[in-house]
């Protein structure tokens, strides 16, 4: 699995370029609108096809960003079942799946949160909006070229523990947000 993290300075948010090392598929989480052209150009650079447009929640510059993205790679949008994003193409919540190259990317319910969250596991990593929890504990950024000077660890949620990774539960402490 490839992973990449971009930071809008702007925006003060995270997105994520997951993809599978083998099948040239890739899928962007939680994408802003002004970043789309790095996204897509990172993604060429790859040689990768994106297939998802994974939103966590209901938020409109995401919802935004998602559209653009499937009409121009010809992406599908991936939205929670409960969040205001009408457009999206497949709704999903805990317990669903979807097939990423040779990756599944699987759902679940991200707790203490509002309704219309959710994150996304792929291999040992947890996507739930601004942050990654990787399996072994802890809220990491991945350095990338884009998040260089503002990539940090952060201290891990008490309950992000190897044994919820591996059950493939989402860790029961949520970041503030």
């Amino acid at each position: 699995m490839i992973l990449e993290e971009f930071f809008n300075e702007g925006r003060d948010r995270y997105c994520y370029l997951v993809s599978s090392n083998s099948a040239a598929e890739a899928a962007v989480v939680d994408p802003v609108p002004e970043d789309i052209d790095l996204y897509q150009a990172r993604i060429s650079e790859r040689n990768l096809k994106l297939a998802y447009v994974l939103q966590t929640h209901g938020d409109p510059d995401t919802a935004h960003a998602a559209e653009r993205l499937r009409r121009e790679a010809g992406s599908r949008w991936v939205a929670p079942r409960d969040a205001a994003a009408p457009q999206a193409d497949v709704r999903v919540g805990h317990g669903d799946a979807l097939t990423l190259g040779n990756l599944t990317v699987r759902v679940g319910q991200c707790a203490n949160t509002a309704a219309g969250r959710v994150s996304y596991r792929v291999g040992d990593c947890f996507f739930r909006g601004d942050d990654v929890v990787v399996a072994g504990g802890g809220v990491v950024r991945i350095p990338s070229p884009t998040a260089a000077s503002t990539a940090a660890a952060t201290a891990p949620p008490a309950a992000a523990t190897q044994n919820d990774c591996r059950r493939g539960e989402e860790p029961t402490e949520a970041r503030n947000e």
